[in-house]
């Protein structure tokens, strides 16, 4: 006995949820860009509030030369680099079809 998931079968699935489930989607791509802005905003928004807190821990840019600055500046131009992404991504989606 084999239990079918409603809208992942191809038997009598709808035509958006067949190209939902078709390779070479565009849903797929603006997912994988939604989720890198994500990500970068989180890691951007965290690394930022780290180095306000405390001066001298530059977590993952400690390596960069320039000090405070540099890295405050790298940070927080990861965050806004990270909406951007994100937000266009869900948008792009959005147009395509998908709700989110």
């Amino acid at each position: 006995m084999t239990a079918e998931v409603p809208g992942l079968s191809c038997r009598g699935a709808s035509d958006a949820a067949k190209e939902v489930l078709s390779p070479g989607g565009h849903h797929v791509k603006y997912d994988l860009l939604q989720t890198l802005g994500v990500a970068l905003l989180v890691l951007g928004a965290q690394g930022a509030i780290r180095q306000l807190v405390d001066h001298g821990n530059a977590g993952l840019l400690g390596w960069l030369p320039g000090g405070f600055a540099a890295s405050i500046t790298v940070y927080v131009l990861a965050v806004a680099l990270g909406a951007v992404v994100a937000g266009w991504a869900r948008g792009k989606a959005r147009t395509v079809g998908r709700s989110g």
